[in-house]
């Protein structure tokens, strides 16, 4: 697995570090979350307390990490929360309108022989800033009765406390 420091210094739109980090973390490893996080421990890199930490499970146990972006944290976290099957990254601040224009160019093709389907393409308003986005794909092999879901829901409100949530799982059909 790439450190978060040398691969951070590689990317320098947040956008398409959004995605990657994205790829590399929570789609390559969606079936099998508990390694990762077994790995993200093991390299001991530094987790939130548990007190800010909890912002990012949504009220279960578990894990989560800064992601340092160009050698400064506060923009990105990685969360594993225990006992589920979800990944998620967060990003704070960043063009919404970019970050979900990589989103949907990584997860609308899926690699063969899987298809990719679009699930949701909804927009709400938000109490606290306005206006959501949220877009989700499905990718399957046929006669699968499990899928991979791939969601983004992005803000694009610069009051928003984050413009970016993106999470993967495994879904039953």
């Amino acid at each position: 697995m790439v450190s978060f420091e040398s691969y951070s210094q590689q990317i320098n739109n947040q956008a398409e570090y959004f995605s990657n980090m994205y790829l590399s973390l929570c789609m390559k490893n969606i079936n099998n979350f508990e390694a990762l996080r077994n790995q993200l421990i093991e390299k001991k890199l530094p987790e939130l307390p548990h007190d800010q930490a909890k912002y990012f499970l949504f009220g279960v146990d578990g894990d989560a990490w800064p992601i340092p972006y160009q050698e400064k944290l506060g923009n990105f976290v990685l969360s594993l929360p225990k006992g589920k099957n979800i990944c998620g990254l967060f990003m704070r601040q960043g063009n919404s309108n970019e970050i979900e224009a990589s989103f949907i160019k990584l997860v609308s093709n899926a690699p063969k022989p899987l298809t990719s389907n679009l699930k949701l393409d909804e927009n709400k308003d938000s109490a606290t800033s306005g206006k959501t986005h949220t877009v989700s794909y499905t990718w399957s092999s046929p006669n699968a009765t499990k899928k991979m879901l791939f969601t983004l829901t992005t803000d694009s409100s610069p009051t928003a406390e984050l413009q970016a949530f993106a999470s993967a799982t495994i879904i039953s059909d």
